[in-house]
């Protein structure tokens, strides 16, 4: 149906009408090309923002709670393109059960250096035990395995990117 867009190979996943306009360069597009947006800020491809988030373990969930929005911090890491993260029970694990359509974001950087955000629209999911046995495995799990809960998994369905480069800078 034409206000769907989803991942390749997984119907399941589908984002809802408010990102449609996204959706026409297919599954799994950035929100914008590369260039600069009318802010003056640089827009980052899909690669550079995957390799971003990599760079980083801290980042927030945005969701509706009872039809108010909620901004929950939590602790990730990359797995190839989807983004995973341990949800201890209630609000986040509950709309990965439900297969909810959330909105994440991550950032770095300060006034003295370039600074980044990468924002990414999906839909979070309950991941397979052998996502956990492998992260456990490479040692690349932020948190203590022993704490209860699930490890939810974040398809990037849609991303993008910004990065500020501080005054005076210059760009090679």
């Amino acid at each position: 149906r034409w206000w769907h867009c989803h991942r390749l190979g997984d119907p399941a996943r589908f984002v809802t009408r408010a990102v449609r306009p996204y959706c026409a360069r297919g599954a799994g597009a950035s929100l914008n090309s590369m260039g600069f947006d009318r802010n003056g800020l640089e827009i980052l491809d899909r690669e550079r923002c995957l390799g971003l988030l990599d760079t980083v373990e801290l980042g927030r969930v945005a969701l509706s709670d009872k039809a108010l929005p909620i901004i929950v911090p939590v602790e990730f890491w990359m797995l190839g393109d989807d983004i995973v993260f341990r949800a201890s029970g209630g609000l986040l694990a509950t709309a990965a059960r439900q297969g909810h359509v959330v909105c994440f974001e991550a950032d770095s950087g300060t006034a003295a250096e370039d600074s980044w955000s990468v924002l990414v629209i999906g839909g979070l999911t309950v991941a397979d035990p052998s996502v956990v046995a492998t992260a456990n495995g490479d040692g690349r799990a932020p948190w203590r395995t022993d704490v209860p809960g699930e490890t939810v998994q974040l398809s990037t369905t849609v991303m993008s990117g910004r990065l500020l480069t501080p005054a005076g800078a210059h760009r090679p």
